[in-house]
């Protein structure tokens, strides 16, 4: 048990690298500038303010944005904020059903040709199994069980 307690890693102590840094009145104007005129495009508003990076930006506004929600900000602060950009939807690897061929029951969907061969192998399989039925072949038997069969039945 001594050995457990000393593999587990301690975690560092969190050390501040730079005093923070407020932004400074005119800053602030400039980004309400920008954020008027750029919307949510972060990089012509990093251009705009000139002194904060993206990042700054960023997490400036997200706190500027609820700061505005909570009805905290002051009358000149208050602007209409721009709608957040919207999400990508994620590409689908897997053949679905729905897009052209849905409303169109009648055409049949294009399947993956390794969807196809896996089909038609079932189909001739299924096929094969009938006409055995007919012959009076029992169909407890597959694969090489089943030729074992059909060879001996031949045989007789």
């Amino acid at each position: 048990m001594l050995l457990w307690l000393s593999a587990v890693q301690q975690k560092r102590p969190y050390t501040v690298t730079k005093p923070r840094e407020r932004w400074s009145e005119d800053e602030h104007q400039r980004f309400l500038e920008a954020l008027k005129l750029y919307g949510r495009q972060w990089r012509k508003i990093e251009e705009h303010v000139a002194t904060k990076t993206a990042v700054q930006i960023r997490s400036h506004a997200q706190k500027f944005f609820s700061k505005l929600t909570k009805g905290q900000a002051s009358e000149s602060e208050r602007i209409e904020v721009p709608p957040p950009r919207p999400k990508k939807k994620p590409q689908r690897t897997t053949p679905t059903v729905s897009g052209p061929t849905a409303s169109y029951p009648h055409v049949q969907p294009q399947l993956m040709p390794p969807v196809q061969n896996m089909l038609l192998a079932a189909a001739q399989q299924q096929e094969q199994q009938q006409q055995l039925h007919q012959q009076g072949v029992p169909l407890s038997y597959s694969g090489q069980g089943l030729q074992l069969m059909q060879q001996q039945q031949q045989a007789c």
